[in-house]
């Protein structure tokens, strides 16, 4: 919602991004899948893939353009991640970093060769306390 050309987000697996149920005024899109979490002591890894995607230009002229379109707001992801503030409000406030750098991949025809953006792969590292004072016990 702070990104003003995301027009839409979405989190699950990849069979859910189906682009038959999208329109134009959901584009861009913002689509995270949750990957691993890797726990050890005192910290997480969590891993999340981002895709940023737009429908196809109509013409092979405009491709250039729209990727580069594309690779602004995902870099702008990337930032906005790596730049998150602290919610004080939160109950149990949590440092979550990103790690840097971060290697993005274009697609120029994927979903059914009907989007085109830049995927990428980001870790962040989680505090973890390693305790079970968060579980209710009855």
């Amino acid at each position: 919602t702070k990104h003003a050309q995301i027009h839409s987000s979405m989190v699950g697996p990849l069979s859910e991004l189906d682009v038959d149920k999208l329109d134009m005024t959901q584009m861009p899109v913002l689509f995270i899948v949750p990957g691993g979490l890797n726990v050890d002591v005192g910290a997480a890894d969590l891993t999340l893939e981002i895709i940023i995607a737009t429908e196809q230009p109509a013409d092979l002229e405009s491709r250039s353009a729209v990727l580069s379109n594309m690779a602004y707001i995902i870099k702008d992801a990337i930032a906005m991640g790596h730049n998150h503030a602290y919610n004080d409000n939160e109950p149990i406030p949590m440092r979550a970093i990103l790690e840097m750098p971060v290697q993005c991949e274009p697609f120029l025809a994927r979903f059914d060769n009907s989007l085109i953006g830049w995927t990428c792969q980001l870790t962040f590292n989680l505090d973890n306390r390693n305790d079970v004072c968060l579980i209710p016990i009855k």
